[in-house]
């Protein structure tokens, strides 16, 4: 004697993504190290504690919100996009960073440059060996 169940509905898509904890943590972990590392450089420049404090509070958020929309965007374009994106990112970035430091706005981002093709490079060469 066999039991037979009825087929479950199928349900209906709401239009609503659900936010997982790993697409918002990685981000927020990221802007959190950003902007702790961006205030411990304007503070070794001698910047005031309000200056270092709003370096790091706005470092954090919007690279935590810059990171979160790439990462949500990104799947859905092309690995050639996804890759610039990533590298428009990381030179823009490291770019800030050094002009904190004291580097020439010019060199600051000249190496940003440098820093943001490699990135691109690096990803891309990631996406295209490993998506099938």
């Amino acid at each position: 004697m066999s039991t037979q169940t009825a087929p479950t509905a199928a349900i209906a898509p709401t239009g609503h993504r659900r936010i997982s904890r790993s697409s918002w943590g990685t981000p927020v972990a990221l802007g959190v190290v950003f902007g702790g590392y961006a205030a411990w450089i304007a503070n070794s420049n001698g910047s005031s504690t309000t200056r270092t404090t709003l370096i790091a509070v706005v470092g954090t958020v919007a690279l935590a919100l810059v990171c979160y929309v790439v990462g949500r965007v990104g799947p859905a374009v092309a690995r050639e996009l996804r890759s610039a994106l990533y590298g428009i990112v990381f030179g823009c970035a490291m770019g800030y960073l050094l002009s904190l430091s004291g580097y020439s706005l010019l060199r600051a981002s000249l190496v940003g440059l440098a820093l943001g093709a490699s990135m691109t490079a690096a990803s891309f060469y990631w996406f295209y060996e490993h998506e099938a």
